[in-house]
């Protein structure tokens, strides 16, 4: 592994840390609680941490990279879509739920909620991004991209759900990548996500113990990751995945994941494991 890829791993992770805790005071104070499954009070918003870390990443990127292009864009990215998330967590409609919800509130209302302004606006970052990148296969990645986004997002329902259904996809894709980038997978990208994934480390633990949750803010982070890291597979796994999005978002919105998983005795063990 080159070291300063590990290097940001480490600063990723005690970032995390250090700076958790004060967040989530600080979103306490200021009003960002809301209900969780069990009616109790939760800190939402919680992933404004990987706003902060990944926005401050463009420094060490910048300069270990000698000033790559792709050290800007993909913390100016990630900051675009986290703002976005963020904006949906403060100013949406907790009652307008799956992307029926939304386009019925469209259609019904002439109302255009904060979900199609993010989705609207993932989608053209995600489609800028691709065009810095000078990607190929443009539909399938922006396609794959913006799927990825909101995958995180569907989990994130129970306490530590979602950080295990991002690990899942994670961690074997950049996991090699991290250890070994290629030509496809460059420094600069391999050192992004490995930042990354030192701040979900260090941010789960208050995850798992129901203290905090990501919000469309962290959630839509963490989906971005997971697109970044899948646009390095082959173009055959970056379909299969494209489809398997495609019919779990589809799952999603005729179907209670929660309910799904509490219906498989593995799923449901695996979904419970480490929550308190």
């Amino acid at each position: 592994m080159d070291i300063r890829v590990f290097v940001l791993f480490l600063a990723g992770l005690f970032s995390a840390v250090i700076l958790m805790p004060v967040l989530a005071e600080r979103l306490e104070q200021s009003g960002a609680v809301r209900a969780d499954w069990q009616g109790r009070p939760i800190i939402t918003a919680g992933g404004l941490i990987f706003l902060i870390i990944l926005g401050l990443a463009f420094g060490p990127l910048w300069l270990m990279s000698g000033g790559h292009k792709e050290s800007v864009i993909y913390p100016l990215a990630a900051a675009a879509i986290a703002l976005i998330g963020l904006h949906d967590d403060w100013r949406g409609d907790p009652g307008v739920k799956g992307i029926g919800g939304h386009l019925h509130s469209l259609r019904a209302e002439k109302k255009v909620t904060t979900g199609l302004i993010k989705a609207a606006g993932s989608g053209l970052i995600c489609l800028w991004l691709l065009l810095e990148l000078g990607r190929e296969n443009l539909f399938l990645d922006w396609l794959l991209l913006v799927l990825s986004i909101n995958y995180v997002n569907l989990l994130d329902l129970r306490p530590g759900r979602a950080i295990k259904g991002f690990l899942l996809v994670y961690l074997p894709l950049a996991g090699g990548c991290l250890y070994s980038p290629t030509a496809e997978f460059s420094f600069v990208r391999a050192g992004f996500l490995a930042i990354g994934g030192g701040a979900v480390i260090g941010y789960a633990p208050h995850d798992f113990k129901g203290l905090v949750m990501l919000g469309d803010t962290g959630s839509n982070t963490l989906g971005f990751l997971v697109g970044l890291a899948l646009l390095a597979a082959s173009p055959a796994t970056r379909a299969v995945m494209c489809l398997s999005m495609i019919l779990l978002h589809l799952a999603a919105e005729n179907y209670s994941i929660s309910r799904i998983i509490a219906g498989n005795g593995w799923l449901d063990r695996l979904d419970r494991w480490g929550r308190e």
